[in-house]
């Protein structure tokens, strides 16, 4: 799951349409030209595997009399249209990629641009794949070429899965003009942003604003009636909100909240945290994430000054009602004031979210970044805080086995026993705290554990490698022998119903390591009957099908089918993401909007998978070697840029601050989808237990709120671009859930 792919995600779409001084360097773009019986200057055909076509269609076009289809018949490769550009690129200059495309499945239209060196090779590529749309539809992406590209050669696709594509009224060439005017928009915008009075303005919920954004006039203009923020939350829930400062100019800014005070008590000041956004580079492009606390702060050189606030409702003393105070923020003399209203809802989200999960915490990337020879738990555990407010599950994931938790002793009788006092300090930490589900095992390659271990001998003192043939019946009883002991161990503690295990990580089609995981994984049952195994592979994967207990495949590979006729054998079904899929699929991306990392868990919630695995919680690129030494602080963030790795800010949500970790824009938006999915689950659970029988009226409303396609999402890849739509179910759940439980 961290192998990052060769090709390049979707750019970011700066401004519909072209700009006029941008040239067309695609020859026939419309396809109307003829050479024969083909489209002048465009190759059709194939590529790889699969079966299908690539046709010039008359008839039912964009415009004019011709377009381009492409098929897939049968799952595979590509069919594609497909023009090598003549023209010289200008690598790290911004270039563009726009057209109409129609489609009859998800995924299946491809735009594709290769980036090509002087010799011919291909250094990378830049694709995207589209959503389905049976009416024409435009698409507009821009990319950087990479250094060493020379020239582009572009490629119409219907790929990997069955279904057509047509494209017709396609444009590639340079976006300089369109970068100069989204430039001077964003110069106007920094413009409107230092000058004037000192005001604040309130953000929209889950709303992560690129300049861009807010360099849109109806966007801008909306701001500034935004004098207010109006918020509802339920007890032991943590509701947040950012306010834009204008006026702020070069000076510094302290800021301040009052307690919010309310009819049956106050929410104390001392549970609400404020902040200041950070911005940081992704892929070209400056995006707000990384959340700081320390003051006086100054507006980012480049970015837009935003506060973000937290409050973090208590579940004992705060009675329903609305609740009331005032952000205050002061800089040179002036000042600024936001109120703050904040209804409570008559009921408490649960302690430990329905919402399983499992999100990975390397502490060998922290042991590196803060120049330690170990990371001691007092700090690791403010790693974990992190997380668990969030309310997702912090998986230790010792990558190599570096730091394990997992430490196995031999005892004065000769047999193999575990130290439980590190694996307990973590999980006893944790699941008191809301962790939701954990791994039995301390890395999400466990099953090669036992091949070669160290142990610690009590008697002597001394460690030793044990090193076991996979084949070896020596093997076949540790391993059993290993998930007895947890069995009865975790049983003893209370946390057996909530452990699983992923001894492997997206293993693909090879027999042998196929084999490999269903023996492990079956030993592993010996010693822990019923076990839960996970495997990160489409559901039903040949070969595993009778030793997974958890199917967990990638969200474009879950389907409803495979999904309900798994469960009906006995088995879970989650699903993951990571570096993919990209937009327009719901991911945690950098340049995507905060709607699409919150609509993922109402997806979740809307299709029924049973928990959300992701890869890194903190796998950053500066500190992801296995060993590495310490880089001077001159040259770690925040004095040196932060350093995305290309990755557009998949693998990490946690920023390494300078005395510990910093939370992240994403990380807080995530926490308000797990709070919707917990709200949702409790509303389910109490129309599944009869509430409000006498109200007929009152529960086919329930039932209706349940249904949350297609207000909320239409599609996996089809959704508004704000959160104004789950706001409003979320508030109506809230009241059906006061409502059901007073019956």
């Amino acid at each position: 799951m961290r192998a990052f792919p060769a090709v390049m995600a979707a750019g970011l779409l700066l401004m519909a349409g072209v700009a006029a001084d941008d040239p067309n360097w695609l020859a026939n773009p419309g396809f109307e030209d003829p050479a024969g019986d083909r489209p002048a200057r465009w190759d059709l055909g194939m590529e790889g595997r699969g079966e299908g076509e690539a046709v010039w269609q008359q008839g039912d076009a964009h415009s004019g009399d011709r377009c381009l289809r492409v098929k897939l018949s049968t799952a595979g490769d590509y069919y594609m249209g497909r023009q090598v550009l003549s023209q010289s690129v200008v690598p790290g200059a911004l270039y563009q990629i726009a057209g109409w495309y129609r489609s009859d499945a998800e995924m299946v239209a491809h735009p594709c641009v290769y980036n090509v060196a002087p010799d011919g090779h291909v250094i990378s590529a830049w694709e995207a794949p589209l959503t389905r749309s049976a009416a024409w539809k435009r698409f507009q992406y821009t990319w950087r070429p990479p250094e060493g590209t020379a020239h582009f050669e572009v490629q119409l696709r219907a790929q990997a899965v069955p279904g057509t594509a047509w494209f017709d009224d396609v444009f590639v060439g340079p976006a300089a003009a369109l970068e100069a005017e989204q430039q001077a928009r964003e110069e106007r915008l920094r413009g409107r942003l230092a000058s004037g009075p000192l005001a604040l303005r309130a953000l929209r919920p889950s709303e992560r604003p690129r300049l861009a954004d807010l360099a849109q006039p109806e966007r801008w203009e909306a701001l500034q009636r935004a004098d207010r923020v109006s918020l509802f939350a339920a007890r032991g829930e943590r509701e947040s909100f950012g306010a834009v400062v204008l006026g702020l100019g070069g000076g510094a800014l302290t800021a301040t909240v009052t307690d919010l005070t309310g009819p049956r008590g106050h929410i104390p000041a001392s549970a609400i945290r404020l902040r200041w956004v950070d911005w940081v580079t992704a892929r070209g492009n400056l995006v707000p994430d990384p959340l700081w606390e320390r003051q006086p702060f100054r507006a980012p050189a480049d970015g837009c000054p935003i506060l973000w606030v937290t409050i973090a409702v208590p579940r004992e003393g705060v009675g329903p009602g609305v609740y009331q105070g005032t952000l205050t923020a002061q800089a040179g003399g002036r000042r600024a004031a936001l109120p703050v209203s904040l209804r409570v809802h008559d009921f408490a989200l649960p302690e430990t979210t329905y919402l399983q999960s499992s999100f990975w915490v390397f502490r060998h990337t922290i042991r590196n970044a803060y120049g330690l020879k170990k990371v001691p738990f007092s700090f690791y555990r403010r790693f974990l805080d992190l997380c668990l407010e969030t309310r997702l599950a912090p998986i230790d994931a010792a990558e190599w086995h570096d730091q394990p938790l997992v430490q196995m002793v031999r005892d004065r009788r000769g047999e193999l026993q575990v130290d439980w006092r590190p694996w307990d300090q973590y999980l006893q930490y944790c699941l008191d705290r809301g962790m939701s589900a954990f791994n039995v095992g301390d890395d999400h390659w466990m099953g090669s554990y036992f091949t070669s271990f160290p142990v610690r001998d009590l008697r002597t003192g001394q460690t030793e490698t044990v090193q076991l043939e996979r084949a070896s019946q020596e093997y076949a009883d540790t391993v059993i022998r290993f998930y007895r002991l947890c069995y009865e161990h975790f049983t003893a503690k209370g946390w057996a119903p909530r452990a699983y295990l992923q001894g492997y990580d997206e293993p693909g089609n090879d027999p042998q390591l196929l084999a490999e995981i269903a023996r492990f994984y079956d030993l592993a049952r010996q010693g822990w009957p019923g076990l839960r195994t996970l495997i990160t592979t489409p559901i039903g994967f040949p070969g595993l099908e009778k030793s997974i207990g958890i199917w967990c495949p990638l969200t474009p590979h879950y389907t409803d089918d495979g999904a309900t006729a798994a469960r009906a054998r006995g088995q879970e079904v989650w699903w993951y993401v990571c570096c993919g899929p990209t937009a327009p699929w719901a991911n945690f991306f950098l340049n995507q909007p905060g709607a699409a990392h919150r609509v993922l868990f109402w997806q979740t919630f809307g299709r029924r998978s049973d928990g959300l695995l992701y890869w890194g919680i903190n796998h950053w690129p500066d500190f992801c070697a296995r060993t590495m030494d310490p880089l001077p602080s001159q040259q770690k963030w925040p004095a040196a840029p932060w350093n995305d790795g290309g990755r557009d800010g998949d693998g990490y949500f946690l920023y390494p601050g300078p005395q510990g970790p910093l939370t992240s824009l994403r990380f807080e938006v995530m926490r308000d989808g797990v709070e919707d999915y917990d709200a949702l689950r409790m509303l389910e659970e109490l129309v599944a237990a009869g509430a409000a029988q006498d109200s007929p009226e009152l529960l086919a409303r329930a039932r209706r709120a349940l249904q949350v396609t297609p207000a909320i999402y239409q599609s996996m890849t089809s959704y508004p671009a704000d959160a104004e739509a789950m706001v409003r179910r979320r508030l109506e759940v809230n009241r059906l859930i006061e409502r059901l439980q007073a019956h």
